[in-house]
């Protein structure tokens, strides 16, 4: 194994590592409410990152998808774990309850017919690349609901788990410079990642939080 080969699994391993203790800090903020998960981001994008994983590992290597494969774990186990406790944002509204059952069903049929467009893509035309670009339309058409949640009220997340993802990213985003294969996507990704949970942790910052918090004003 050469040098750059070491380097790469290291740097690998070091991102899968990162992106781990992600998800075990964010399911530790759900277990004390200073974060509520939404569904609907969940549930549709646990089946996104089951696709961005195998795409990915086409467009790079086993080193650099390691971090994927690891995202995939953890979002599943986040959203199954997040259902059987019940820590999905609740309301008693029932005009809210079905205002986010007909958001939920409209976002996952844009979801699904993407995933599906991916899937031929990646499995007729042998795209990997474009196959990867179209998951990432739906991995952002995804998380828009935190964003508008979080906008509207910076205490429905903490920022801590989505700056150490976005930390990871930013590691795999390093590996994929320094072993730049010629591919575009695979520098793409890892940055479309880093400002998608970027954004998440400016939107709900100490300072926002205390900006627009009872006792601020």
């Amino acid at each position: 194994m050469t040098t750059q080969e070491k380097l790469t699994w290291m740097l690998g391993i070091l991102a899968a590592l990162m992106h781990a203790a992600g998800y075990v800090l964010y399911n530790i903020q759900t277990k004390r409410r200073t974060s509520e998960p939404n569904i609907i981001t969940w549930g549709a994008g646990t089946i996104n990152a089951v696709l961005n994983v195998g795409t990915f590992k086409e467009v790079t290597g086993l080193p650099q998808a390691l971090q994927g494969f690891v995202g995939t774990v953890g979002s599943i186990t986040t959203f199954v774990w997040n259902v059987w406790t019940c820590r999905f944002e609740k309301t008693d509204q029932v005009k809210r309850r079905a205002q986010i059952l007909t958001q939920f069903k409209g976002l996952l049929s844009w979801n699904f017919a993407l995933c599906l467009t991916a899937i031929v893509a990646w499995r007729v035309f042998e795209s990997a690349s474009f196959a990867n670009l179209i998951v990432l339309f739906a991995v952002l058409l995804a998380i828009i609901p935190v964003y508008r949640k979080a906008y509207a009220n910076p205490r429905t997340e903490y920022p801590t788990a989505w700056i150490i993802w976005s930390s990871a990213y930013a590691v795999n985003l390093t590996n994929n410079i320094l072993g730049w294969n010629g591919n575009w996507v695979s520098v793409v990704n890892p940055a479309v990642f880093i400002l998608m949970h970027l954004a998440v942790a400016i939107l709900c910052s100490d300072r926002r939080r205390h900006q627009l918090s009872p006792t601020s004003r």
